[in-house]
C-alpha cells in the first residue's frame, strides 16, 4: 500500500480533506482506492511543527515495510491523461460561461427593447402604466 501525500493543507480552511477529496472527483477518488485510502496531509504554514514531519515519516516506514521495500509510481501517460482531462473540463466550463453570458446580454438587449423598456431609457427596464 502507498500514501498520497496532500501539501498545502492549510489552505483547505474550513473543508475538511475528506470534504475535498469527495468534490475533487474520481480520479483522485481512484489514486486513494489503489493507495488503500491511505493520505497523509501536511501545513505548510505550521513549518515549524515537527510532528507532522515525524508523522508523515513514520507513515513512509510503516509504507515500505508493507510494500516489501518497493515504492508505487504513477505512470506519467496517466498523469498526462489526468491533466487533459482537466484542461478540456476547464475548457468546456470557460465555454458554457461565455454562452450564459451571452444570453444574458441577448436578453437584456431584447428587454431594453420591447415593450416593457422606458421611452429613451435604454439601461434600465421600466413597466410603463398608461391610464385611457
Amino acid at each position: 500500500m502507498d500514501t498520497v501525500l496532500f501539501t498545502y493543507g492549510d489552505t483547505l480552511l474550513d473543508t475538511s480533506i475528506e470534504q475535498h477529496i469527495k468534490s475533487e472527483g474520481k480520479d483522485l477518488q481512484w489514486l486513494l482506492d489503489k493507495c488503500g485510502n491511505r493520505y497523509h496531509v501536511l501545513n505548510n504554514q505550521n513549518r515549524s511543527d515537527d510532528t507532522q514531519i515525524k508523522e508523515l515519516l513514520e507513515k513512509i516506514e510503516e509504507t515500505v515495510a508493507q510494500n516489501n521495500s518497493c515504492h508505487f509510481e504513477l505512470d506519467r501517460k496517466f498523469l498526462q491523461d489526468m491533466k487533459e482531462k482537466r484542461r478540456a473540463e476547464e475548457e468546456r466550463a470557460k465555454e458554457r460561461m461565455k454562452m450564459i453570458k451571452k444570453q444574458r446580454e441577448n436578453i437584456r438587449s431584447q428587454m431594453n427593447k420591447g415593450p416593457f423598456a422606458a421611452p429613451g431609457d435604454h439601461h434600465s427596464t421600466a413597466l410603463q402604466i398608461q391610464v385611457c
